[in-house]
């Protein structure tokens, strides 16, 4: 029987929590600030099967200190 490798996508997000004077400046600051990294473990390194984090994000949302939402991305 043949092999195949079948390639799968999902979806990831993470939050910056930053201090700004208008949500754009916010937005600014948050592309600023050090991304997360998928430790190796959580990878599934070493194994039949891993997980890899592109280094491109993309705003979905912006919510005030009160968690109302402000800007929602597209």
């Amino acid at each position: 029987m043949a092999k195949f490798t079948v390639y799968l996508t999902a979806t990831a997000s993470t939050s910056i929590e930053v201090e700004a004077g208008s949500p754009d400046e916010a937005i600014d600051k948050a592309y600023g600030a050090d991304m997360p990294t998928i430790c190796a473990q959580c990878s599934g390194w070493g194994r039949d099967t891993s997980l890899e984090l592109s280094d491109v994000w993309e705003v979905s949302e912006v919510c005030d200190a009160d968690g109302s939402l402000i800007i929602k991305g597209s």
